[in-house]
């Protein structure tokens, strides 16, 4: 019933455990029109019970992004993030009522103003207008209520709108998550394998022989690291999927593209580990090649050597 995508341009999920703050919704109207009848004789004694209900709204948002900063995994924390999102529904439905009800009431006060100050009312003037006498008085006192009633409806209007996009960058933030958490454990490999490098950096410049244990166990390390890869694709794009399916991202927006883009990245970065896989193989290689041109050359040195053997017994044979 509240926040339909008409309403706001995107699909409600399951409000979960929240559902008892959509309860209060359909009752904020006729609370503030009870407690505004009650105080015709002083308006100061109006009470704004929805401010009540936004506020129990932010301050439930301000305790899940605490309890994130708490939280260590990345499925942990975006399982928080999906309430955070959650809540931001609730709030939105609540602010598409809220905005019915501070229209209402500023509409009432502008059926307060007289015709000829009602469109400077609504929009302003190039003008200066001295109110002066009860009458006035009671004229004035309306045009400013009208207008503070309008700024409120239409704060609740930019609120919607900024609610939207904070949605859409908690799904960044998800995805970012998925990404963090992937490349983390991926960089405890890559440091392996630049230990190693080191290694072989180190006895190259020495001049000593080089173990194909090395490389060997440098592709080990970088198929484990294309693995991770291949999982970290995976679900980077299953979170995509699904933040584009429940209407949180819209395809080909800027967050659409951020998300879009990092799993590119992955597609790269996983390019390039099969590329340094490859590259770690041509260097056992190359080192099978260099024992074989070292075989090649021992055999060569020891026929050499037969040979000039061969030849002094025929130049002693000669000389018998």
């Amino acid at each position: 019933k509240y926040g339909i995508g008409s309403t706001y341009g995107g699909v409600v999920p399951n409000y979960q455990g929240y559902s008892d703050v959509l309860q209060h919704l359909d009752t904020i109207a006729d609370t503030v029109d009870d407690a505004s009848s009650d105080a015709e004789d002083d308006f100061e004694e109006l009470f704004d019970w929805f401010e009540i209900l936004t506020t129990e709204i932010d301050q439930g948002i301000d305790l899940i992004d605490a309890r994130i900063q708490n939280t260590v995994g990345a499925k942990a924390q975006n399982d928080l993030y999906q309430q955070t999102v959650e809540l931001n529904y609730a709030k939105m439905a609540a602010l598409n009522k809220g905005i019915v009800l501070y229209s209402n009431k500023a509409q009432e006060f502008l059926n307060q103003i007289p015709a000829k100050y009602k469109e400077m009312a609504q929009n302003g003037a190039v003008a200066l207008t001295d109110f002066q006498g009860e009458v006035n008085e009671k004229v004035l006192e309306a045009i400013k209520n009208y207008r503070e009633w309008k700024d409120k409806a239409a704060d609740l209007n930019v609120e919607l709108e900024n609610i939207k996009k904070n949605i859409a960058d908690i799904n960044v933030q998800m995805l970012e998550n998925i990404s963090t958490e992937y490349e983390n454990k991926i960089g405890l490999i890559t440091n392996l394998n630049d230990r190693i490098q080191n290694q072989i950096d180190l006895q190259t410049e020495s001049g000593e022989r080089l173990s194909e244990n090395y490389y060997t166990e440098m592709v080990k390390n970088a198929q484990k690291a294309l693995a991770l890869q291949k999982e970290q694709r995976k679900e980077m794009l299953a979170q995509l999927n699904s933040s584009v399916a429940s209407g949180q991202i819209e395809k080909y927006s800027e967050e659409w593209f951020d998300m879009v883009n990092a799993i590119n990245d992955v597609d790269d970065a996983i390019v390039q580990c099969q590329i340094d896989i490859e590259n770690f193989q041509n260097s056992i290689n190359d080192l099978h090649w260099e024992d074989f041109e070292r075989l090649v050359k021992a055999i060569e040195n020891v026929s050499d050597e037969a040979e000039h053997l061969r030849n002094r017994i025929k130049e002693e044979d000669l000389g018998d």
